[in-house]
């Protein structure tokens, strides 16, 4: 197993790429093919994970637990 995490021309730009970079991977086992192993969502969950932020009841009234999240 190879993992190329970057890679770049030298030409036009001797100097790109250079400096820090930070990544995200994962190992998924998985049976059958891709598809069937639902690699693009589970990449899509790894790559946009859920965030939560606690919010204040304008109404007065009693809070929820669970409120929709739309993008």
């Amino acid at each position: 197993m190879r993992l190329t995490l970057i890679q770049s021309a030298r030409v036009p730009d001797p100097t790109a790429d250079q400096g820090e970079h930070v990544f995200t991977y994962a190992l998924l086992p998985h049976r059958g093919d891709w598809f069937e192993g639902r690699t693009v969502q589970e990449a899509w969950s790894l790559n946009n994970p859920t965030s939560m932020i606690q919010g204040v009841s304008e109404s007065g009234g009693s809070r929820s637990l669970f409120f929709p999240i739309r993008s």
